[in-house]
């Protein structure tokens, strides 16, 4: 075999030479995250061992989450090779880890792609409102341990507000009314503790078949504040007489309900909540069950439905809201996104502490996050007359010019022109533009998030993928070639808990003793 540099580089330093055109490749190892978990994670792992001897330990899921996402983006692991046809300028790009846990390059890209198909193949042309359900403290570590009891509580909020979608538009005088949402699970709250809750996105308007067999859109009058208090009610009525059915015999609590439990300890509110005038954001609560409405979207608003979807699907931690404290103790800071009650901005947490918390945020195995609900179910028998149908066969886009020209306008103008004049009368439905198969390339999603053209040399050629490198002897041939890392950042080992540390700290000129074989 060639050389690394002859086999990789078509000019001598292109690939280790930053691009011209700005675009840097991602380094996740000098990420604080990243360093934070390489540094923290078998003593963490060990921690857990031992507090627990006997049980089960960390399911084995939440580890393999940490150890894949410590590969996410590192080059030694494998990489995919981009060369510009023209000036022959190179870059290299990691693979990532496909992480659902709490990798913030994984999920960006799932909230990212998911939000797109959603606003361009599924979602039609209505006004939409945003319900979110929130639970009572002492059932969130019960749910987060059952998800399928959680789901039959979904079940119960969504029939919930489908009951009254229906019976608002009897009101209208439309009888058989069909509904439809999209409801999004989040197993986190904004300060990384164990908050299982739901946000649904709810069409403000009903579908109504005519006489001529077409669909046709109802739009519904705005909710009031009596109305989200009486089904705040019933959702809780209903969701306490579930939980008694189903709820049996406790199980012993496991490693992870313990890391569960703890994070959610620490992120107890310290006062009690300052009386808010909560009409005006229709919102209202009963028996710890808090119900929300008060966002909504206009039909043309498709920017926002798109802005929305992702806050639906973000991850858990954004990577800038992370620092270290300045105090030099070791300590780490998260920047929440509203204060807390006692009027704290900012939870000081321990790396420790960040794993735990990060620990019980990794869903189980086979674990769904998005649900479909009445005519966007998959099976329903409307949902081929409001979606718009797209062959199985073609996965990926057509042809990349256009991919180009589709993504720039995904919705049409003329279908934004469309008005109607009775504000709840029927109106034509106007289904999701579709302007391509289910799938975006790499390419297409960094267009549509960050306006970045990848694949446009600034010299005027065009790059393309020549290779992926996933052989780990011609990995590390080409990496050292180029003058980059050929070996993952090491992991640091396990340390000792701090009490048992001091104990075999030598005194001064003393010989240093390892305490797991005495006689080395």
């Amino acid at each position: 075999m060639a050389s690394g540099a002859a086999f990789f580089e078509q000019r001598d330093g292109a690939a280790s030479a930053p691009p011209r055109s700005g675009f840097t490749r991602r380094e996740p190892e000098k990420t604080l995250l990243h360093q934070v978990v390489r540094e923290n994670l078998e003593s963490f792992l060990a921690q857990v061992s031992a507090e627990d001897p006997d049980g089960p330990g960390l399911p084995s899921y939440v580890e393999r989450e940490l150890r894949r996402y410590l590969g996410c983006g590192i080059a030694a692991r494998g990489f995919v090779r981009i060369v510009c046809g023209r000036c022959h300028e190179e870059m290299i790009v990691g693979f990532s880890c496909k992480g659902l846990g709490f990798c913030p390059s994984c999920l960006g890209r799932r909230m990212n792609d998911v939000a797109a198909h959603l606003v361009d193949r599924v979602l039609p042309f209505s006004p939409y409102r945003q319900w979110v359900l929130s639970l009572p403290f002492r059932l969130r570590l019960v749910l987060a341990k059952r998800p399928a009891l959680l789901g039959k509580v979904r079940t119960v909020f969504m029939r919930t507000v489908r009951a009254w979608q229906r019976l608002q538009a009897r009101r209208l005088g439309v009888p058989d009314a069909k509904t439809a949402a999209v409801c999004f699970t989040q197993r986190f709250g904004s300060r990384l503790d164990c908050n299982p809750h739901f946000h649904s996105l709810v069409p403000d308007a009903v579908f109504v078949e005519n006489d001529l067999k077409r669909i046709e859109l109802v739009r519904l009058p705005r909710p009031k504040p009596s109305d989200v208090q009486k089904l705040v009610e019933r959702i809780a009525r209903r969701a306490q007489a579930l939980l008694r059915r189903e709820l049996g015999e406790a199980p012993a609590p496991d490693a992870l309900d313990r890391l569960r439990s703890a994070s959610q300890q620490l992120s107890l509110p310290a006062l009690p909540e300052p009386p808010e005038d909560r009409a005006a954001t229709l919102c209202a609560r009963c028996e710890g069950f808090s119900l929300q409405a008060g966002r909504h979207l206009h039909e043309n608003d498709r920017d926002g439905l798109e802005a929305l979807c992702r806050y639906c699907l973000r991850p858990p931690l954004a990577k800038d809201r992370l620092v270290r404290a300045a105090d030099g103790r070791g300590e780490l800071v998260l920047e929440l996104k509203r204060a807390m009650a006692d009027g704290r901005t900012t939870l000081r947490l321990t790396p420790l502490d960040l794993l735990r918390r990060l620990a019980g945020l990794v869903p189980p195995p086979r674990t769904h996050s998005i649900h479909y609900f009445g005519a966007f179910a998959a099976h329903a028998a409307l949902r081929g007359r409001i979606v718009p149908y797209s062959p199985r066969a073609r996965r990926r886009c057509r042809t990349e010019e256009t991919c180009r020209d589709q993504l720039v306008l995904p919705w049409p103008k003329a279908a934004v022109t469309t008005r109607l004049d009775d504000a709840h009368g029927p109106g034509p439905l106007r289904k999701a533009p579709a302007p391509r198969p289910r799938e975006l390339d790499w390419r297409s999603l960094l267009r549509r998030c960050f306006a970045s053209e990848i694949y446009d040399c600034p010299c005027g050629g065009r790059r393309r993928v020549v290779a992926f490198v996933t052989d780990r002897v011609q990995a590390v041939d080409i990496l050292a070639a180029i003058g980059l890392p050929t070996e993952p950042p090491p992991t640091a080992r396990a340390r000792a808990p701090p009490s048992q540390a001091k104990m075999f700290d030598p005194a001064p000129g003393a010989i240093a003793v390892d305490p797991v074989c005495p006689d080395a």
